[in-house]
């Protein structure tokens, strides 16, 4: 799912443009990194890795799924054939 890196950046950059969140310090930090946690969840957000390997399977089986569709067409050529 999403990188812990990628949310403690987040919430970085957040505490960063809240100065009161930085005046409370580490608490803060911790609230608003659980609500951008929960925030990232809800979004279903993956990984540009995760994209990219469901990228390359879905290539593949339309790939396999044309292959197949040719052979059934030769398999049906085949049966019409006195």
């Amino acid at each position: 799912m999403i990188n812990k890196q990628l949310i403690e950046e987040f919430t970085a950059q957040i505490a960063q443009l809240l100065p009161k969140a930085q005046a409370t310090g580490e608490d803060a930090k911790k609230l608003i990194n659980a609500a951008a946690s929960k925030a990232f969840e809800r979004l279903d957000i993956v990984t540009r890795e995760d994209f990219e390997a469901q990228k390359l399977s879905l290539a593949r089986t339309q790939e396999r799924i044309i292959q197949l569709e040719e052979t059934l067409l030769k398999l049906e050529q085949q049966l019409d054939k006195p």
